[in-house]
């Protein structure tokens, strides 16, 4: 932040509302990556588990789960 020359006041800059902006996208960015990385690796455990006879219901299921959240 900028300080003024009485240093008692502080005033925003551009950029530092432009540091801040892309902090932030750069963190958003982060975090849907470790999503998408935490999905996968769930799916990955979940297929472990399916009875291959029953594959097309199981997929379903799953679809239905991921659209209630």
């Amino acid at each position: 932040m900028g300080i003024s020359k009485t240093g008692c006041s502080r005033s925003i800059t551009k950029e530092d509302l432009d540091r801040s902006y892309k902090q932030g996208f750069m963190e958003g960015v982060k975090n849907i990556e470790m999503i998408k990385e935490e999905y996968f690796l769930k799916g990955i455990e979940a297929s472990r588990t399916i009875k291959w006879e029953y594959e097309s219901e199981e997929i379903e299921r799953v679809k239905k789960e991921w659209l209630q959240r």
